[in-house]
């Protein structure tokens, strides 16, 4: 890894550093998606130290050789929505390699597709998680399955 992306675009999401992972949040305006990640960074286990937001609500997604990365605009490192609160600080790292899509859709399939476990960026293959936002899953069935997503075969989205 250079550091320095030779593309990058900017992704309309939330990302962070999940024990070693990283994660892109996608999803609408109000479906979870900021609650979810505060969630998994506030009960991270406490062995595992690389928990932390890259950043909220806007994030730049670039390439480093042939990585996507995740990384946060200047604008608002550290910071995170509390819905019906504000902007709360939480420990930030600068970038990390992207692992998992996980995208809040309005419907679940029960028995997805292969396919529906993959999705591209920036012409990159990359493991996907469809997830229902809060109230719909609770946030501990949504962890739960981001777990899963992480350890499961499905994270190698060629096949």
């Amino acid at each position: 890894m250079t550091g320095k992306p030779s593309r990058t675009i900017p992704v309309q999401a939330t990302a962070l550093l999940f024990e070693g992972h990283g994660l892109l949040l996608r999803g609408a305006s109000g479906s979870g998606k900021s609650l979810l990640a505060l969630h998994l960074i506030d009960n991270a286990d406490s062995q595992r130290s690389q928990t932390a937001l890259i950043s909220d609500d806007l994030v730049d997604v670039g390439l480093d050789g042939d990585l996507l990365m995740l990384s946060a605009p200047r604008i608002n490192k550290g910071l995170i929505e509390l819905r019906f609160f504000g902007p709360v600080r939480r420990k930030q790292v600068n970038q990390a390699e992207l692992h998992l899509v996980v995208d809040f859709v309005d419907e679940l399939t029960r028995l997805p597709m292969a396919e529906d476990f993959s999705t591209r960026i920036l012409d990159r293959p990359v493991p996907r998680l469809a997830l229902m936002g809060h109230p719909k899953l609770d946030l501990a069935h949504q962890a739960l399955l981001v777990r899963a997503a992480l350890s499961n075969h499905s994270l190698n989205p060629e096949g």
